[in-house]
């Protein structure tokens, strides 16, 4: 933006300075030390191994807790687009809220501490299960 709207030049250097990929870089020696069982709750989250957190909440489970539980943490969000998937023609919002609650896991490392997203993925697990049972 500032190259557009100013007179200022922008280099690739700037932009890739405190990138996503950077931060993520910094907890992968983590994450190869201990795979399968995870360095612990709250290791990742701004005040454990490393100052700031990972800006990713697959990134959080996998180093806090392993591969294991970052499987079924994986299997959960896949099932809540799944079914919000199978409600599509009756409750697109499901779908929407579903694919956009994975993409902001993608870029937020606050999800054991921001409530509100584990309540909306209940709305949407609960919401997309009603159809369902009205249909039996």
């Amino acid at each position: 933006l500032q190259s557009i709207f100013g007179d200022e030049q922008v280099s690739v250097q700037d932009l890739n300075q405190g990138s996503r990929t950077a931060t993520w870089s910094t907890f992968y020696p983590y994450i190869s030390d201990k795979p399968f069982l995870g360095n612990g709750f709250g290791s990742f989250q701004g005040g454990g191994l490393n100052r700031k957190g990972p800006h990713n909440t697959f990134l959080l489970v996998w180093g806090e807790a392993g591969i294991f539980a970052l499987l079924i943490f994986l299997g959960l969000y896949l099932y809540l687009l799944r079914k919000s998937l199978g409600v599509f023609y009756q409750k697109p919002h499901l779908t929407m809220m579903s694919v956009s609650l994975i993409l902001f896991l993608l870029t937020n490392h606050n999800y054991f501490t921001a409530y509100a997203i584990i309540f909306i993925s209940m709305w949407i697990f609960i919401e997309s299960h009603k159809i369902e049972a009205h249909e039996s």
